[in-house]
């Protein structure tokens, strides 16, 4: 009797991408490649294992009872991969910064202040390349997504890092800012009745979207789901917005309504536990800490 041929563990990528995407077309942005060559791999998967793993629906792809049950496997062997790929990439790395480092950021702190001073970096560490992804996504790090991560966060959302190394490295403060003239009508006739710069609704769960409901309706006269945006707004005069300091002190179009905060983030740095010893890891992370002092106060 002829024993059927191993899996081959190429097509593990392309099979979960499928399971996490629920489509060809998906599966491949995410992946970088084309519909056809992750159909290709998922069907040599299903004959090399003489399963059926997905429904093919019109919609999209869904998981079959047999597919279900080896997902979970196939998650066990991901991890188990890119747990070593990690060590393999971490004994390279031990004697010096080198290869390429995956930071993901959101867009304002990545635009404004690590896309313009990575020239330092690059003086210092000239044998590592950067990879800068900016989103309001936060980035898988256990799928190596990303490598380190800058992100601003409250205090319970510590727990969701239990197999991370965190590191805060700042609290950003959050003010009211216009131009004099839109500030000026606000101490005239009360934030309620100025014009204000908001975020779109998918934003309204999160704490800056939520602290912008106490004004009327009426009163948000824009609305952008990208702070920056928001900030070239308010610079030409449309309203009120709600910004961290370090944005929205650095140009001289805008000032503060009043001094006080409305409210307060931690910011931190965070990596998997696995990356402690990497090298480009801790030349970004140390980088990082030093910028972040120039622009933002410490906790």
């Amino acid at each position: 009797m002829q024993s059927k041929p191993s899996l081959d563990w190429n097509h593990l990528k392309y099979f979960l991408a499928v399971a996490r995407h629920g489509g060809l077309t998906p599966a491949a942005q995410h992946l970088g490649s084309s519909p056809s060559t992750v159909m290709r791999h998922v069907d040599a998967m299903e004959a090399e294992l003489g399963i059926t793993l997905f429904l093919r629906q019109q919609q999209g792809y869904r998981l079959t009872d047999q597919g279900e049950s080896l997902l979970s496997h196939m998650l066990e062997a991901e991890q188990a991969m890119l747990a070593l790929e990690r060590h393999g990439s971490q004994l390279a790395q031990r004697d010096q910064a080198m290869g390429t480092i995956r930071l993901a950021t959101a867009e304002t702190l990545g635009s404004t202040l690590v896309a313009p001073n990575l020239h330092r970096f690059f003086q210092q560490y000239p044998l590592v390349q950067v990879e800068l992804i900016i989103g309001r996504q936060l980035s898988d790090l256990s799928r190596r997504e990303a490598d380190l991560a800058l992100r601003s966060m409250n205090p319970e959302h510590r727990d969701w890092y239990q197999d991370y190394v965190l590191q805060e490295v700042g609290l950003l403060s959050y003010r009211l800012y216009g131009t004099p003239e839109r500030c000026e009508q606000a101490r005239r006739e009360g934030w309620q009745r100025t014009p204000l710069i908001g975020w779109d609704e998918a934003w309204l769960k999160d704490a800056r979207g939520h602290w912008l409901t106490r004004f009327p309706t009426e009163s948000t006269v824009f609305r952008c789901n990208s702070l920056q945006g928001q900030f070239a707004a308010a610079c030409n005069g449309i309203g009120l917005v709600l910004l961290p300091d370090f944005l929205g002190k650095q140009d001289a179009r805008l000032q503060a309504v009043e001094e006080g905060e409305i409210y307060q983030r931690q910011l931190m740095l965070v990596w998997h536990r696995d990356l402690r010893a990497s090298q480009r890891v801790l030349a970004m992370r140390d980088f990082l800490v030093k910028l972040l002092r120039e622009y933002i106060p410490q906790a």
